[in-house]
C-alpha cells in the first residue's frame, strides 16, 4: 500500500525519500530495492526493528548495494540526515501521537522539505480531537477531526490535501505540501480521483472494507447469557486498525 502510494504520488527511483518510524522495514523493504542507491533514508526510534528488518526482509547484500541509511531518535529529529527530501512517509504514526507530538513531526518534517516535496501520512479521523496526556498511544489511535487536522498542518507551515485512497485501518492519506505546490499529481487532482479509484487493487480493497463496514454495523443476538441478547463486535474495528 505505501509503495503504490508513493509511487502514485510520483515517487521514482532517483528521488530522494524519508520513511518516517520505518520499523522492520515494512515498506523499505520495497522502497530500498527500487530507489538508487543512498536515495532511502528511515527513522525509527526502536534500532532493534531496523536490525531485525535487515535480517529478515532485505538482507545485508542488499544493504550494502544500496547503502540506506537509518537514524534512531524519539523526538522526530529528521535534521540529522543533513539533507531534503523530495517525498516523505509516515504511515500509522500520526494515528498513536499527542497534539505536541504530531506537531513536532510535522514541523519537523517541514524543515526538510523544498517547495515540490510530498509528505504523505496517515491518521484516524473521527468526531473528537484527542486531548489526553499521553504523547504516544499504542496499540490504540487517537483521532482527530479533518478541519482540526488541517489546522495543525497549516500550523506548521504546509497545506493538507486529503487523498483518495483506501486504507486496511480506517485511516485517512494525506499529502502535506508546500502552500505554493499546485502539482497536478494523479493522487494530488481531484479530478482523476474517479480514475483512480478504478485501478483493481483500489477497487477491491474499497470493497472488502464495505464488506466490513456492513459486519460492524449490524448486531448480532448472543446465546448466553439469555439477559444479554445483542451486542456489537467493535472487536473487530479493533483487530483491522492494528492489522494496517
Amino acid at each position: 500500500m505505501q509503495f503504490n502510494v508513493l509511487t502514485a504520488l510520483g515517487l521514482r527511483e532517483n528521488h530522494y525519500m524519508l520513511d518516517i518510524g520505518c520499523g522492520s522495514l515494512r515498506a523499505g523493504k520495497l522502497l530500498i530495492p527500487y530507489l538508487l542507491p543512498q536515495r532511502y533514508h528511515g527513522v525509527e526510534p526502536q534500532e532493534w526493528l531496523v536490525r531485525q528488518g535487515i535480517e529478515k526482509e532485505i538482507g545485508k547484500d542488499l544493504v550494502a548495494l544500496k547503502s540506506p541509511r537509518f537514524a534512531h531518535n524519539f523526538e522526530f529529529d529528521l535534521s540529522s540526515f543533513g539533507r531534503k527530501f523530495d517525498f516523505l512517509v509516515a504511515q500509522s504514526i500520526l494515528s498513536h501521537t499527542d497534539v505536541d507530538m504530531t506537531m513536532k513531526c510535522l514541523r519537523s518534517a517541514r524543515e526538510v522539505m523544498h517547495e515540490r516535496s510530498v509528505f504523505a501520512a496517515t491518521y484516524v479521523e473521527g468526531d473528537t480531537n484527542y486531548d489526553g496526556d499521553e504523547a504516544w498511544v499504542y496499540p490504540g489511535c487517537v483521532t482527530y477531526q479533518w478541519d482540526y487536522f488541517k489546522g495543525m498542518v497549516a500550523d506548521a507551515g504546509l497545506k493538507a490535501i486529503k487523498m483518495q485512497w483506501d486504507h486496511p485501518g480506517w485511516q485517512t492519506w494525506v499529502a502535506s505540501v508546500d502552500p505554493s505546490n499546485d502539482s497536478t499529481s494523479v493522487m494530488l487532482d481531484p479530478a482523476n480521483a474517479s480514475r483512480l479509484l478504478q485501478h483493481p487493487y483500489v477497487s477491491f480493497g474499497m470493497k472488502v472494507r464495505s464488506w466490513l463496514k456492513g459486519l460492524l454495523s449490524q448486531s448480532y443476538a448472543v446465546v448466553a447469557p439469555p439477559a444479554a441478547t445483542v451486542r456489537r463486535v467493535p472487536e473487530l474495528r479493533t483487530l483491522a486498525a492494528g492489522a494496517a
